[in-house]
């Protein structure tokens, strides 16, 4: 009588200490990061910003497929980090990150809910981002400060003055009117050489001549140059307008013709 063959009880596997609690990469950091400094990001947007970065081995090299999108949102979201918004039944949602999302990425930044931003133009800052990026990235000292950045910085800049008079504030914070996002960067590597500080702006809406001109003055005075992403429908008045501006006679404390040419109008383009 053959003897029976001993069960051989199968190993057990060790439960990995981090399950349940997925770890991050640097491609997770960056695009983090990214959110936050931009308020969100629209979840096609969001297809083409993890795609483009190096860490990257998506079969297309512009998009990520939607199903792996969804899965790192979603590791996100297990993480606290980051929540994803269906705000309007047509358009895809938006991702953004949480307080301690903005904690985690040390970013001194209001909680802001998207529900509540204007999302068009928030679009559209975001796809402007991708295309100064592409555009001026490589230059030495290069630097994106988003609006709600700047604006934090200026505020802080402008209470220390307030506590302390002699204390010098760069000119690109002394004004009042908040630019869609700073740009900086140098023309060339040298320690002598200037800084570029644009400023950005993405127009969507008609204003009125004298609102236009309000800010116009305020961005040739404190900076290099301002740049404006049009809106096709609003193009040919907002250069109306522009023209009108860069060729009027000054008053007697406005900045001369000379300085209100650094102004420039671009299309607006979608790049992500």
């Amino acid at each position: 009588m053959k003897e029976p063959i001993p069960h051989k009880d199968k190993p057990v596997r060790k439960t990995r200490s981090d399950k349940g609690h997925p770890q991050l990469t640097s491609r997770d950091e960056d695009v983090l990061r990214l959110i936050g400094e931009q308020t969100a990001y629209r979840f096609d947007q969001l297809q083409g910003l993890l795609a483009r970065h190096p860490e990257s081995q998506s079969q297309d090299p512009d998009v990520l497929s939607e199903s792996r999108t969804r899965e790192i949102i979603e590791r996100w979201k297990i993480l606290g980090l980051a929540t994803y918004q269906k705000i309007h039944y047509d358009t895809p949602g938006w991702i953004s990150l949480t307080r301690k999302g903005l904690y985690h990425c040390n970013l001194s930044l209001r909680f802001i809910d998207p529900r509540h931003s204007d999302l068009e133009h928030l679009f559209w800052i975001n796809e402007t981002r991708i295309m100064i990026e592409e555009t001026y990235g490589s230059c030495p000292g290069f630097q994106w400060e988003s609006e709600r950045q700047y604006h934090v910085t200026r505020d802080r800049l402008k209470a220390q003055q307030r506590q302390d008079p002699d204390l010098w504030l760069p000119h690109e914070y002394r004004g009042n009117h908040l630019p869609d996002a700073l740009l900086q960067y140098h023309l060339k590597d040298e320690p002598e050489t200037p800084t570029i500080t644009s400023a950005i702006e993405v127009e969507l809406s008609e204003k009125s001549y004298a609102t236009w001109k309000k800010i116009f003055l305020e961005l040739i005075r404190f900076f290099t140059n301002a740049h404006y992403y049009v809106d096709p429908s609003i193009k040919s008045m907002f250069t109306k307008a522009l023209n009108k501006f860069q060729n009027e006679d000054p008053a007697f404390d406005e900045p001369n013709k000379e300085q209100r040419q650094y102004i420039y109008i671009h299309d607006l383009e979608q790049r992500l």
